[in-house]
């Protein structure tokens, strides 16, 4: 069985040798994400992370990787705990659409699977998660590789252009906003979510000097001075991992310092990344 102690800060998991010899938990760490593709971005948050910390040169990230099927994520997560010999780490978006805004379906079921299983046993030390505290993954894009996928694609451009004024205006609200499918501000007010209009209509307030709802207090289906927008599009994630492939972790690095609020969510998620999926280089004899 695995015991648990605390040193300080530190946790120690102790775990049993017949454990080792007789499971597969020295194999590679399954790295579970929503989408298989995307798991080629993680690995790059991570060696990013450990750039930063000036660890590269002595630790890789590495991982073994599997597509959850989106909202089918949780059932997998939840395999690899009740089987109990394989390490396993999760990582999903909170689909949050405002600052406020309580998880999503897929991650508040994965909270709760993980939540339910260790209660009622010892193995949970092999598999962990991360939520990561914004709307989706593209929302961690840095907005001068967004730019650079727009690619000539006049919806892109105007999509952009909003982005951009809304990151000098209100800088947070780019972890929020949908990004694969724009802004419709119509939509959001006919949702009856009330924390959701009042942080959209604070945070898109300067482009709101002839909005119906707040010069009469109703939004209108003829009114033509709406906020409705298109975003950069479904496909947009593969394009900027593409970016991202052929930069170098330093370069990555240099682009996110020009907005350390998407650096300082790179390096959350790139310390989670590291404590499940770091690895040692491989040493050959002379």
């Amino acid at each position: 069985a695995c015991k648990v102690s605390n040193n300080g800060s530190d946790c120690i998991i102790r775990v049993s040798p017949k454990i080792i010899m007789n499971s597969r938990i020295t194999e590679r760490v399954v790295f579970l994400a929503e989408n298989i593709r995307d798991t080629r971005l993680y690995k790059r948050i991570g060696q990013v992370f450990l750039k930063q910390k000036r660890l590269l040169s002595l630790i890789n990230i590495n991982f073994d990787a599997v597509g959850g099927g989106g909202s089918c994520i949780s059932e997998q997560y939840q395999s690899y705990l009740t089987e109990g010999q394989k390490l396993c780490f999760c990582l999903v978006d909170s689909d949050k659409k405002y600052a406020k805004d309580s998880l999503g379906g897929t991650a508040s079921r994965l909270c709760q699977i993980h939540e339910n299983h260790i209660r009622n046993s010892e193995s949970d030390y092999f598999c962990s998660y991360y939520i990561i505290p914004i709307r989706e993954i593209e929302n961690m894009v840095p907005t001068s590789i967004l730019f650079e996928v727009v690619d000539g694609n006049e919806q892109r451009r105007v999509f952009m252009n909003l982005f951009e004024q809304l990151e000098r205006t209100s800088p947070k609200a780019r972890f929020y906003i949908d990004i694969k499918n724009g802004v419709n501000l119509r939509d959001i007010m006919v949702s009856n979510n009330k924390p959701e209009i009042d942080y959209w209509l604070q945070q898109l307030r300067p482009f709101l000097d002839k909005c119906n709802y707040l010069k009469w207090g109703e939004c209108r289906d003829d009114c033509s001075f709406c906020v409705i927008i298109s975003g950069m599009g479904e496909n947009i994630l593969p394009n900027v991992i593409d970016k991202f492939q052929i930069m170098t972790p330093q370069k990555i690095l240099e682009t996110l310092s020009r907005n350390p609020l998407v650096l300082e969510q790179w390096m959350k998620t790139g310390e989670n990344i590291f404590q499940w999926c770091c690895c040692p280089y491989p040493r050959y004899a002379n």
